[in-house]
């Protein structure tokens, strides 16, 4: 997968780079029907290989059903889902996403929510 990034002000006039890791070298966070990849950023005790400008966290989450993932954000940060497979329910009002759907949050600095709403659930 390839994603461009838009970085902030402070960060646009930087030499352009390119950051790669490879998809088995991702480090991988797991906990009770749980699996995270973590591409940039960090998960508990897992710290991505990478780390590009501006403080972008980007997770491969995969949720079986009824698990749910719970993860706090600097206020400023803007967050995006993209859901890759299944179905999942966001926040505490269980918004549901299902898969292609995009979602962005306003992003109130509490924390971000996950909830799989069937097995197998993957969300960007």
């Amino acid at each position: 997968m390839q994603v461009l990034i838009n970085l902030s002000s402070d960060n646009k006039l930087r030499t352009p780079e390119v950051l790669f890791v490879d998809g088995p070298d991702i480090p991988v966070y797991i906990s009770d029907g749980l699996r995270v990849r973590v591409v940039s950023g960090t998960v508990g005790s897992v710290n991505a290989k990478i780390a590009p400008p501006g403080n972008i966290t980007f997770l491969d989450v995969k949720l079986s059903k009824g698990s749910i993932f719970e993860i706090e954000l600097p206020l400023e940060d803007n967050v995006l889902l993209y859901v890759v497979e299944g179905c999942v329910l966001v926040g505490e009002d269980e918004f549901s996403l299902k898969k292609m759907d995009t979602a962005t949050l306003k992003y109130d600095g509490s924390w971000v929510t996950l909830k799989g709403k069937e097995n197998n659930a993957q969300v960007y």
